[in-house]
């Protein structure tokens, strides 16, 4: 049997610069996190999901970054209960994250 993880995953998309694309960009994020979460996902909020999947996280992670701008849009991928994280997007401050959560950052 395969492992599960549970992921929290946080992002913030670029409206103001991309605004053409955005909700396109929207959609795939939310059909790619449903993909993977097993038995559904809450996401009772615009930007932040927490779900239980049974793909590698690394997978998971750089699979939600499609179609993502890199220089402007943010996504973390944070396995819940590990000090560990996969961060995307240039406009998010690594340091500032790992001395506030203490989590290990990966970039993908």
């Amino acid at each position: 049997m395969s492992n599960e993880y549970s992921l929290a995953i946080a992002f913030r998309l670029d409206r103001t610069r991309f605004e053409s694309d955005y909700d396109q960009r929207y959609a795939q994020l939310k059909a790619t996190l449903s993909e993977f979460a097993i038995g559904g996902a809450w996401d009772d909020t615009t930007s932040l999901v927490l779900m239980k999947t049974h793909a590698d996280p690394h997978k998971v992670a750089k699979a939600l970054t499609i179609g993502l701008h890199r220089s402007h849009d943010v996504l973390l991928v944070h396995i819940v209960g590990r000090d560990f994280g996969y961060l995307f997007g240039d406009a998010a401050n690594e340091a500032e994250l790992t001395v506030m959560s203490g989590m290990k950052i990966e970039r993908v």
